[in-house]
């Protein structure tokens, strides 16, 4: 059995357990309609200490969410299916690691 590769911050490259994500949600309810999480970790450091996020949204009528998130070591895509509960990586795509 292959053993996944250590997460590492976006920023910095240290080792990382915080996941960014995104989320839909109805309303001001708490459930989501989407969430996807991103290819992207934070360390303890940089997520205690602030960043700047940049969101910029265009409308695709496919059905899927295409998230990519870019920071100093890189960038990475993740697509969500509507509804399908499942997340897939673009092919070809790099994870950053």
């Amino acid at each position: 059995m292959a053993v996944a590769a250590p997460q590492r911050c976006i920023i910095c490259g240290e080792s990382a357990r915080n996941t960014l994500g995104i989320r839909l949600r109805y309303g001001r309810q708490r459930d989501a309609h989407w969430a996807p999480d991103l290819d992207a970790y934070l360390c303890d450091r940089h997520a205690k200490s602030g960043c700047v996020i940049g969101v910029e949204i265009a409308a695709t009528g496919d059905g899927r969410v295409r998230t990519t998130t870019t920071g100093p070591r890189g960038s990475s895509q993740v697509v969500l299916v509507i509804d399908s509960g499942g997340r897939k990586e673009p092919p070809g795509q790099e994870r950053l690691l």
